[in-house]
């Protein structure tokens, strides 16, 4: 994932509506249509929250035109990509709005386990507490230095309980642009840790 064209999208965030899902969904399909491919993508940059109805409305579009959908929420600071959330209308099961910030600085829930544990870690904090829905792909932009990225540990940290457990997919890579990527079911915040918590 890159930061290009970052600089000319810097929507007001707002919950995506189903109007504009679905005239994005037709422009994305119309396009993978013109360029003769099945799948493609519906991007929403900024975006508060997506609505349960909007998904449903660009997974309709889909079914209808025969293209595959997947929606892409990216959150973007300072004309730089810092999170991107993979996600998948046709396995949403909530019946609420999808929040899709994303923070990557969060300074008091590092400050908290760093109380308790000698890990070097990071934090990502979704805006989205409890259960996402679906399983999303997310794609966030941490600063590594100093860690071992080889042995990277990530937690799901409830801070409302303050109960934290290990994901149970702890799948994930650094791609050349120095995003992390990974699977989550859960929101609140994401623990990544250098190694076991100790």
């Amino acid at each position: 994932m890159d930061n290009i064209n970052a600089a000319n999208h810097t929507a007001t965030a707002k919950t995506v509506s189903v109007a504009d899902a679905t005239s994005a969904a037709n422009k994305a399909v119309d396009q993978a249509k013109a360029g003769g491919k099945t799948r493609s993508y519906v991007r929403f940059v900024n975006p508060a929250a997506i609505s349960k109805a909007a998904l449903d409305a660009i997974q309709k579009v889909s079914s209808q035109k025969g293209i595959q959908l997947s929606v892409y929420a990216d959150t973007i600071v300072n004309n730089m990509i810092v999170s991107r959330m993979y996600i998948d209308p046709a396995t949403y099961t909530l019946s609420t709005d999808l929040k899709t910030s994303v923070i990557t600085n969060v300074p008091t829930v590092k400050a908290h386990f760093n109380k308790y544990f000698k890990n070097k870690l990071q934090v990502v904090g979704f805006t989205q507490q409890g259960p996402l829905g679906t399983n999303i792909a997310a794609a966030v932009k941490l600063d590594f230095n100093g860690m071992d990225t080889s042995k990277l540990v990530l937690y799901s940290y409830d801070a409302v309980q303050n109960r934290y457990s290990i994901l149970s997919d702890q799948t994930y890579f650094i791609d050349v642009n120095g995003y992390l990527h990974f699977t989550t079911s859960e929101g609140n915040y994401i623990i990544v840790s250098e190694g076991q918590l100790r």
